[in-house]
């Protein structure tokens, strides 16, 4: 059983900071992942279509992406709505952080829980190491043309290493920092 005391004597500092799986934790995630879209898509976008065609594809794009996620948070809300029902212990515990695994194995069976936990770990391996190359990059390009101090290899490892160092974090609560800065 989760001890609930070292989550109530926290500062309202530190609970804004790291307590998840709030409305306001849905909308930062929600915020950071459109404006990283289309941040990263707009040059390419712009270049391609020209700047009518760019804005009707970026606006499109973030309702389907709105709406998808609309839908996540609905079948999560179906799922809590369910657990609590049914009086399942992970209903009350405050820590407890449903993962799609979860909720795909609740409504669809084990088989269909399995392959989503396979997809996630393939998306976020895949999505690692490309902003691990694209950090390394963009670090390699910063530095004086005439005298590269540091190759581009090197600062992957560099980089590769100190993004490690996020995933060890206890749990999943801690990132709302992380969502906080982007």
């Amino acid at each position: 059983m989760m001890d609930n005391t070292k989550y109530e004597n926290r500062s309202a500092l530190f609970k804004l900071l790291f307590d998840g799986g709030t409305l306001y934790d849905a909308f930062l995630m929600e915020a950071a992942q459109q404006i990283g879209q289309s941040l990263l898509t707009i040059p390419w976008i712009f270049s391609l279509m020209g700047y009518a065609g760019a804005i009707i594809t970026l606006l499109l794009f973030s309702v389907l992406a709105m709406w998808s996620n609309h839908l996540v948070i609905s079948l999560l809300t179906q799922f809590r709505y369910e657990i609590d029902q049914q009086g399942d212990p992970r209903a009350s515990m405050p820590g407890y952080i449903a993962s799609y695994g979860d909720v795909i194995g609740w409504f669809c069976g084990k088989k269909l829980s399995i392959f989503t936990h396979i997809v996630v770990i393939l998306s976020l391996l895949g999505t690692s190491v490309g902003q691990i190359i694209a950090t390394a990059s963009n670090l390699f390009l910063l530095q004086d043309p005439e005298n590269y101090a540091i190759s581009k290899r090197t600062l992957t490892c560099i980089v590769g290493g100190i993004f490690s160092l996020i995933i060890f974090l206890p749990t999943a609560r801690e990132f709302r920092f992380f969502s906080l800065l982007a």
